[in-house]
């Protein structure tokens, strides 16, 4: 799975922690999915240009995510999941501000997030917990060399996570079953954006 499916996977839990009712229809299924197709298309071809926007969305994510689970743990009592809901909307507030002002901690927060689901559908542990802490890990050395090389690691990451994303949802809604194409069609958005991205950096350094 890549991190957008894991946002989805997130949402679902939390909204069966609720008791909420999420089973979307089959047109409203069509319009989401086409929605986080667009959304990663944005992030194949433009991440460059829009990484702060990604790197707000990744900061309010990971604070709905932490402010969640950890009132979710520490907390048991009465209207436990209102309060679990409210303070991962706080922190989700907190985090997005916090990613789009700081920027260095914002590049930070925006890389483990982009690099986590790409990398734990890659890791061949079993166990959940160990895949997903060897996922964390190596997310977070990623991030600390996208802080350290950020421009062409911005491209890098917004190209490749953007690419396969976009491919993964794109056969999510097809009648595929094999997982090539998916592969594929990833590898060849991602090149594409690559490119595009380089070349686009390239001509808007030439016209300053």
């Amino acid at each position: 799975m890549f991190w957008l499916d894991k946002i989805w996977e997130f949402l679902k839990n939390t909204t069966e922690f609720l008791r909420i009712d999420i089973s979307l229809p089959a047109e409203i299924y069509y319009i989401v999915s086409a929605a986080l197709i667009i959304l990663s298309l944005c992030s194949c071809f433009f991440g460059y240009r829009f990484f702060r926007f990604f790197m707000s969305l990744a900061g309010a994510f990971l604070g709905f995510a932490i402010g969640f689970l950890t009132t979710s743990l520490l907390y048991n009592g009465d209207k436990a999941s209102l309060y679990s809901l409210l303070v991962g909307i706080a922190a989700a507030v907190l985090f997005s501000i916090l990613s789009f002002k700081v920027y260095r901690l914002g590049l930070f927060i925006w890389a483990v997030v982009m690099a986590y689901g790409p990398v734990s559908s890659f890791i061949p542990i079993d166990n959940f917990i160990a895949r997903n802490v060897a996922a964390v890990a190596v997310s977070v050395l990623i991030a600390v060399f996208v802080v350290k090389f950020q421009y062409a690691w911005i491209i890098a990451v917004t190209a490749v996570a953007g690419g396969f994303n976009a491919s993964a949802f794109l056969f999510e809604i097809l009648p595929y079953e094999e997982k090539w194409p998916v592969y594929v069609t990833g590898a060849a958005l991602a090149l594409a954006g690559l490119v595009f991205q380089i070349v686009s950096r390239k001509n808007i350094k030439k016209n300053k």
